[in-house]
């Protein structure tokens, strides 16, 4: 499904120079944090992952944007006294938010992003104990308010690069929070 995602993203974005000015695609690389409280259990991850993204530059400030997030993906395994485990979690977002900008100079700006997500958590649970083998699996979504304040740098008039950092609303006790490094070219 991803690589569809990002195929769609690509040709997306070649049909939109065909269209007025405006219109703007992203990619980034992020680094993005997990915190659960669970009773007396809590858990810290952090993973790789990336964004694609395409947006509409309402005025010279403020944006619309859709992105596709890949949050967290990872696996976890382990045998202990003959029992063998292996758990897996995939952490995916699509996100719409607004964004406002304040230029500092002609290359530099701050920006402020305020949306919404819907976060999908796929997770899967694997034992074998003894030959006796047990098997789950629970696929949840659930959507969330968003925040990140960035700044941007116009290498040219048509791309920049941007640094972010974004913050979802908690999830049952369970923090997403993200760093973003990407480009982004104007069309």
């Amino acid at each position: 499904m991803k690589k569809h995602i990002l195929a769609a993203a690509v040709m997306l974005s070649g049909s939109l120079s065909v269209f007025a000015e405006g219109f703007y695609t992203a990619a980034e690389f992020t680094r993005n944090k997990i915190e659960a409280d669970v009773g007396d259990y809590s858990v810290s991850r952090s993973e790789n992952g990336y964004g694609l993204g395409v947006g509409y530059n309402l005025t010279s400030r403020i944006a619309l944007e859709l992105a596709y997030r890949d949050l967290l993906s990872f696996t976890e395994s382990d045998t202990y006294e003959d029992v063998e485990y292996s758990s897996t979690i995939d952490v995916t977002a699509i996100q719409f938010s607004i964004t406002g900008s304040y230029p500092l100079n002609q290359q530099f700006s701050l920006y402020g992003r305020l949306g919404a997500g819907r976060i999908q958590v796929e997770s899967s649970y694997y034992e074998n104990a003894w030959g006796d083998i047990a098997r789950e699996s629970d696929d949840e979504t659930k959507t969330r308010a968003l925040v990140g304040i960035g700044v941007r740098y116009a290498i040219t008039e048509h791309v920049g690069a941007r640094v972010e950092y974004s913050r979802f609303s908690k999830i049952s006790g369970t923090t997403l929070s993200s760093m973003h490094l990407g480009i982004d070219y104007q069309f």
